[in-house]
């Protein structure tokens, strides 16, 4: 928030592109949070937690990684645009996790990692 409010005074794009970046990863961490097994919130599904982990996890490498080629091009910088992005992004995110439920099940309890 403080990223997106202060834009205008901001002369590294790199600073913004994280601020809003982390706003959506932030965000789906929030859900990751509520789907724990203790929080009654999300009770129809035992695998969101894991999955709400390692999207946003996604989210944030190609975050960084993306970031760190920002450093290094002069190319104009359109907020908005990344706003956008991101925000399509986290909604797919989720709707894949909560709605579709075509997202990968990381974790099962008593059996550990999946790995296929």
């Amino acid at each position: 928030m403080i990223a997106w409010h202060s834009r205008q005074y901001i002369k590294n794009p790199y600073l913004l592109f994280i601020g809003i970046a982390y706003f959506f990863i932030g965000s789906i961490d929030l859900f990751h949070t509520l789907a724990y097994k203790g929080m009654p919130v999300f009770t129809d599904y035992d695998f969101y937690t894991n999955q709400l982990w390692i999207g946003a996890r996604y989210m944030e490498s190609l975050t960084l990684l993306f970031g760190f080629y920002m450093l290094m091009t002069e190319k104009e910088f359109r907020p908005g645009i990344v706003f956008i992005v991101y925000a399509v992004l986290s909604v797919l995110i989720i709707h894949s996790i909560f709605q579709w439920k075509i997202f990968p099940e990381c974790f099962v309890a008593g059996q550990g990692q999946i790995n296929n």
